[in-house]
C-alpha cells in the first residue's frame, strides 16, 4: 500500500473515532486532564499593595502617600484586606516592606477565619523593627500546622496594625507559597 493511501485512511479513522467518542459520551472532553500535577513543588506569590487595605474602623485616620506608595496611620489601629490563595497550596512566608521612624513597632498579620464558625486564628503575627527612616523588609516564616490552604473551611486575610504614632509607613506585603497541582 502506498503512503498516499495510508494518510487519508488514518485521518478518516481518527475523525470517525473522535466523532463516535463524542456521541457515545454525550460531551466533548479535552485530551488532557483538568488537573495538572507537577513533579516538583512550584513557587508562587500573592502581592498586597498598600492601596488594597481598608481601615478597621470608620473613624480611623490615615494618609496615603502615592509618591512613595506608603500607608501611614494618625492613630493606633489596623488596616486589612482579604487574600485569595490557591486551594491546597503550602504557605511558606510573609514578607512585609515598610519604614519606621520611631521605636514603636507595627504588626503584620496573616490570618484565617473558619467559614462555618467565624473563629479566627493568626497564621503569622510579626512585628516591625525601627529602620531609622530607611525602607526595609521583614520575613516571617509560616508554621507548618497552619501552612496548607483550605478554601473550603477557611477565608484568608492580611492586616497591618499601627502603633499610636505615625512612625510606621507600610509599602506592601508578599505571601509566598508552593503548589504541586494546577487547575484543581
Amino acid at each position: 500500500m502506498s503512503l498516499r493511501l495510508r494518510v487519508p485512511r488514518l485521518a478518516a479513522g481518527l475523525a470517525i473515532g473522535t466523532a463516535v467518542a463524542i456521541i457515545v459520551s454525550g460531551a466533548a472532553y479535552a485530551i488532557t486532564s483538568n488537573v495538572f500535577r507537577y513533579s516538583a513543588p512550584q513557587a508562587g506569590w500573592v502581592s498586597i499593595d498598600e492601596a488594597a487595605l481598608n481601615p478597621g474602623t470608620a473613624t480611623q485616620t490615615y494618609t496615603r502617600n502615592y509618591t512613595n506608595s506608603s500607608l501611614g496611620a494618625g492613630q493606633a489601629g489596623c488596616f486589612q484586606t482579604g487574600v485569595n490563595l490557591p486551594n491546597g497550596a503550602r504557605l511558606t512566608a510573609l514578607k512585609a516592606s515598610y519604614q519606621s521612624t520611631g521605636a514603636a513597632s507595627g504588626t503584620f498579620l496573616l490570618f484565617r477565619r473558619n467559614i462555618n464558625t467565624g473563629a479566627g486564628a493568626f497564621i503569622v503575627a510579626g512585628d516591625s523593627a525601627n529602620t531609622g527612616s530607611a525602607p526595609a523588609s521583614a520575613n516571617f516564616p509560616v508554621p507548618a500546622p497552619m501552612a496548607v490552604v483550605n478554601n473550603k473551611a477557611f477565608a484568608y486575610g492580611f492586616a497591618v496594625c499601627f502603633p499610636g504614632t505615625s512612625a510606621l509607613g507600610f509599602f506592601s506585603a508578599r505571601i509566598s507559597y508552593t503548589y504541586t497541582v494546577a487547575g484543581s
